[in-house]
């Protein structure tokens, strides 16, 4: 685009006339600046050889000031050789320039500055104010540096007019050009969003894979319950939030939230967070401080210099006008630099798989880091987006590789329980076998010996008082009929012991239920023809556990004992039996009369026949309670455990 300039130095006629007014009217003298013509088609040039600059290092000048000072032709072209511009500090600067429309229709532009903190109209040797406009140095509640920018402002320049602006700028690089290009709204606007077509594309391809990559790490940390997880989910949103401002910085024109959120989050608070989201990531990841106690220590300085750089950062950039916001971003690359080389040297000495992806990750998180420092803004940004996705190609690898490792350790760690849990299941079915057989050889030894002690004595009786009765042909009828009565009274007690023990083998009554059933009919024989009214609280429930054999038969005995003690004793007209479960696997037995009673300390014949109980209960590890008193009956209790 065709840039035209007229001045003082056009031509010879011009430059004596300026010379005669110069000579003769010294305190009216102004120097005309240069004017940048805007020709049909126009779309854009730059200001810089239109513009003229007044410096300001100690920042004396107001605006009103400034304008006398261009009134006064105290402004000198910003093209001038050695100005002061070219000194390497920073301070405050005024442009001044003018552009004239030479089309016949109404402009519409755009005037895009490097740095802009306020900027004026010149209208008729007054000045207006452009609003929303340039950055202003504000704090907040906190005292911390919040910094509103908007280095741009738009302007209708109506046709075959011109106009002249004032601008305030500090910008702290002076090498740097801080002359404002001016566009043509509708074609920058074409053009930015051409070139924001593939940058957009790119940037959403990037937060995509990042939010995706937050969101699955906290939906399997929802799963599995594994502190990595989350730390690296914080890892990834922190550095999607840091792009995500980069991204606008760029772009500053069509949106920004930097008005409502502080500069100092992006330029320097953001980049100390990524650092310390990034150790305690990798910390959890690796687990530093038991496998890498050196990684760690450094790892810890680190941090402690991040915060001290924080720090220095807060205080110097709102005590100090020289300390620039780009020398924040160039110490924290040179800090990432010089943690994270080390720290790849020792994951990548280690050997491990897991920490090899991890350098790799940290390899292109320092490459992200300095192409900030070293490189333009236009090719940096891309550089720290590329290096962004290959470093969480890399830690996405490492995760799902130490995952791999973890579930075939689980799948170790449950087959060798699974191999155990085989052989002590079978250890234990063994030792039940034998323990069965053990308890079963005792059972046939016990039954064989009740049945030849008890059984075989009462057949042996019975079979000789038979024999001595046949060899007494003179018994009378009536001795003769005794001897008799006394045979089948022997037999029926040993028909009734032979009873006993087939009623403990027989799995007829191996549940509890049927025993209540035996035991409840065993007493109504018992007590049918006497003059004892017998109550029965035989109750069932739920619990129907099987019961052993000898469980079986020495409850019986106990049963029938105290039955028998009542008969013999206590002189009851009533008696109440109880048998039934009190919980899932527990017994209660128990025989309560209302007969005369007794006193239990007196060692007499009913309480020593009820050591017989006692030994039997001993046996099958019951607990046997005996509560009486003159007068009032007594209560024999038998509490116990259907396991042995």
């Amino acid at each position: 685009m065709t840039l035209k300039t007229t001045g003082n130095a056009a031509h010879a006629p011009s430059f004596l006339c300026c010379l005669f007014l110069f000579c003769f009217f010294p305190a009216g003298a102004q120097a005309q600046p240069a004017v940048c013509h805007l020709p049909a088609g126009f779309q854009s040039i730059s200001t810089l050889a239109c513009t003229s600059v007044l410096t300001d290092p100690d920042h004396r000048y107001t605006a009103a000031k400034a304008f006398e000072a261009l009134s006064e032709g105290k402004f000198v072209p910003y093209t001038t050789p050695g100005n002061i511009l070219k000194q390497r500090k920073a301070q405050a600067t005024w442009l001044s320039f003018s552009i004239h429309n030479q089309t016949g229709d109404t402009l519409d532009l755009i005037f895009l500055f490097k740095d802009l903190k306020e900027a004026w109209r010149i209208d008729e040797r007054n000045l207006k104010k452009i609003p929303h406009a340039g950055h202003h140095v504000v704090y907040d509640v906190s005292g911390l540096l919040t910094l509103p920018e908007r280095m741009f402002f738009t302007y209708q320049l109506p046709p075959a007019s011109s106009e002249t602006f004032l601008c305030l700028s500090d910008y702290p690089l002076p090498n740097k050009s801080i002359a404002p290009e001016v566009f043509e709204i509708r074609s920058f606007e074409r053009a930015k969003n051409k070139e924001l077509r593939f940058v957009t594309l790119f940037n959403g391809m990037i937060f995509g894979a990042g939010l995706m990559v937050v969101f699955m790490s906290l939906i399997f940390y929802w799963q599995v319950r594994d502190r990595i997880l989350p730390a690296y989910a914080l890892y990834i949103f922190v550095f999607l939030v840091y792009l995500w401002r980069d991204f606008e910085y760029m772009n500053l024109q069509f949106f920004s939230t930097l008005g409502s959120v502080r500069w100092f989050y992006t330029k320097s608070l953001l980049p100390a967070a990524i650092s310390w989201s990034y150790m305690i990531f990798i910390r959890r990841l690796l687990d530093i401080p038991v496998h890498f106690q050196t990684v760690g220590k450094i790892l810890n300085a680190s941090a402690v210099l991040v915060l001290v750089c924080l720090l220095l950062d807060v205080i110097l950039i709102n005590y100090s006008f020289a300390w620039s916001y780009a020398f924040s971003p160039h110490i924290m690359s040179v800090l990432l630099f010089l943690t994270l080389l080390p720290v790849s040297f020792h994951f990548l000495k280690s050997g491990e798989v897991v920490a090899k992806f991890v350098a790799a990750g940290s390899f292109f998180l320092v490459v992200g880091g300095v192409s900030i420092s070293l490189l333009p803004v236009h090719i940096h940004s891309w550089v720290v987006r590329a290096t962004f996705l290959l470093e969480l190609c890399c830690f996405t690898a490492a995760i799902g590789y130490k995952s791999r490792l973890l579930l075939h350790q689980k799948r170790q760690v449950e087959k060798e329980l699974s191999e155990k849990a085989a052989r002590h299941q079978w250890e234990l079915e063994t030792q039940i076998a034998v323990e069965k057989a053990i308890v079963t050889e005792r059972l046939r030894t016990r039954i064989a010996q009740d049945i030849h002690d008890e059984v075989g004595s009462s057949l042996t009786k019975i079979s000789l008082s038979a024999q001595v009765a046949a060899r007494l042909p003179d018994l009378s009828a009536t001795e003769l009929k005794a001897r008799m009565e006394k045979l089948g009274a022997d037999a029926r007690h040993a028909a009734g012991h032979l009873r006993e023990i087939v009623f403990a083998i027989n799995p007829d009554f191996d549940r509890f239920v049927e025993m209540q059933a035996y035991f409840r009919e065993n007493a109504r024989e018992f007590w049918n023809g006497t003059n004892v009214k017998a109550h029965y609280i035989f109750e069932t429930n739920e619990s129907n556990p099987t019961v052993p054999p000898d469980v079986k038969r020495q409850l019986l005995l106990v049963f029938k004992e105290a039955q028998n003690n009542v008969a013999k004793h206590a002189g009851a007209s009533e008696v109440w039996l109880t048998f039934q479960m009190t919980s899932p696997d527990r017994y209660l037995l128990e025989v309560r009369d209302n007969g005369r009673g007794f006193v239990v300390s007196n060692n007499n014949g009913f309480v020593q026949g009820l050591s017989g109980i006692k030994k039997r209960t001993d046996s099958i590890g019951a607990t046997l309670s005996i509560e009486s008193e003159l007068g009032n009956g007594t209560v024999v209790r038998v509490d116990g455990s259907m396991l042995l």
